[in-house]
């Protein structure tokens, strides 16, 4: 039997620190030639390659900040003017990251909406860097590690970022599956829920509930179990891969 743990009253305090970061959203970059990702016009958007960004090229004369610190690159929009009558361009903006082996070529497009996070995948998992990662450490910090790499976007070295293509509909809500994190012993999974009806104290979002639909699930953790009709939630799940 598969051990499955609860999480401690510490993790669920750190997760709900970064409900804020459900309002983001993750985009993934897999392919080649230029590729249209939309950054946030007035807040600080980011850009995470595994293998570490070990170059990146743009014009600093369209109005555009780009600081780079390892395996992440952070984005900032320049507004023009003085005092109150600043001014956020709405023009695009081309980058491009060194990212491994590969370069991408990015068409930053800035739009009135929250941080973004931008993800550039890698082709392929490194196995041994996984496999390290998840040895590392105690079973259990491991897996708790592993869901706050989960809600902070940030798979570990040697984790493979692939697009979810799972959707369950259900009368109360839908659950759609996002992303993936695949490493050697673990795969991470990021679901969204949406609530079809209220849902509220007397009847609260359980995992138990999902248990059925997930696969071999080891730590399940919603950020939000109650929720008015409409709303969203993120769930963050840890399973054993194989």
């Amino acid at each position: 039997m598969i051990k499955k743990i609860l999480l401690s009253c510490a993790i669920a305090s750190f997760l709900a620190a970064v409900e804020h970061g459900a309002g983001e959203r993750i985009q993934i970059i897999d392919g080649d030639g230029y590729q249209f990702a939309t950054v946030s016009l007035t807040d600080i958007s980011r850009v995470h390659c595994g293998s570490g960004i070990s170059n990146l090229v743009y014009s600093k004369e369209k109005n555009i900040e780009i600081k780079s610190t390892g395996k992440d690159a952070y984005i900032k929009i320049l507004p023009k003017g003085v005092g109150d009558k600043l001014e956020y361009s709405k023009n695009p903006r081309e980058v491009y990251f060194e990212c491994g082996p590969k370069t991408y070529s990015l068409v930053l497009v800035p739009k009135d909406i929250p941080a973004q996070t931008i993800l550039l995948k890698i082709d392929s998992a490194d196995v041994e860097k996984a496999s390290e990662f998840e040895k590392k450490d105690s079973y259990q910090s491991t897996l708790m590690e592993l869901i706050k790499r989960g809600y902070t976007e940030t798979p570990p070295d040697g984790y493979e970022v692939v697009r979810g293509d799972q959707t369950n509909n259900f009368k109360e809500l839908k659950l759609s599956l996002e992303k993936k994190y695949i490493g050697s012993k673990y795969i991470i999974y990021e679901y969204i829920i949406e609530a079809k009806t209220d849902i509220g104290q007397r009847n609260p979002l359980q995992a138990s509930v999902f248990t059925e639909y997930l696969t071999k699930p080891l730590v399940v953790s919603i950020v939000k179990h109650t929720l008015i009709k409409g709303e969203k939630t993120r769930m963050i799940v840890v399973g054993a891969r194989g």
